[in-house]
């Protein structure tokens, strides 16, 4: 079963897919998430990193999500996205946006996780 995810989505389209980004205050304790073309890179070696902790500046940390798609959109903007976990469509995603050489270990994450 894919996971799913509700997020204020801005100007998102049905069947957008991206990588998931999130930003979380450390002191505040809000996240936000945003869908991007490219995966989210670690602060200090630049390493593209599409699951886990990226680095923190400002009380703000970042973390990469997966790859995501975009499934349904409400009338009031909100978005749910589902986790893109099947290999075939996890790699045409990362061959359409140019990161084919992350699939081995975005697949081990996936296969990894447990199951929601």
């Amino acid at each position: 079963m894919s996971k799913k995810i509700w997020i204020d989505s801005g100007c998102l389209q049905l069947g957008e897919r991206g990588f998931l980004v999130r930003n979380h205050h450390e002191t505040k304790q809000w996240s936000r998430y945003y869908l991007r073309d490219n995966p989210p890179k670690t602060n200090v070696s630049f390493e593209a990193t599409p699951y886990g902790w990226c680095g923190t500046c400002d009380s703000i940390a970042t973390f990469g999500e997966g790859a995501w798609e975009v499934t349904k959109i409400t009338r009031n903007g909100r978005a749910q996205l589902t986790e893109i976990a099947d290999a075939e469509r996890l790699t045409e995603f990362l061959d359409d946006v140019g990161y084919p050489e992350l699939l081995e270990d975005m697949l081990q994450h996936i296969h990894a996780a447990p199951a929601h």
